[in-house]
């Protein structure tokens, strides 16, 4: 399959830290996500939805992302300079909600 652009989202390695360790799962329906600062529910620890316990899955706590990036840079992150020496990479920035991100991407992908 030929390819027509590789799109590299940009983000701070501390926001992507903070994004994913704070990301909480309900224990009834795995569906019902929050975050503690970005969609958090209305009482701490408990899911809006159905009242189940939210908490904390152990592959996204701080140090384990931490682990996890890692391996990205030494592992992954090289395959963008590969499409990159090929013309092909587009970043953009993956800061902001997540219909501005999108709406980056697609009109990076248009282009």
């Amino acid at each position: 399959m030929e390819l027509d652009a590789v799109l590299d989202l940009e983000v701070p390695e501390d926001e992507v830290v903070k994004r994913i360790a704070g990301r909480r799962i309900c224990r009834k329906d795995s569906a019902h996500v929050f975050h503690v600062t970005y969609n958090a529910p209305k009482a701490e620890g408990v899911c809006d939805v159905c009242g189940g316990e939210l908490y904390q899955r152990d592959d996204d706590s701080e140090e384990t992302v931490r682990r996890r990036l890692e391996v990205y840079h030494t592992q992954t992150e090289p395959i963008i300079d590969y499409y990159r020496a090929q013309n092909l990479v587009v970043t953009i920035s993956a800061l902001g909600k997540v219909d501005e991100v999108t709406a980056k991407a697609m009109d990076a992908l248009k282009k």
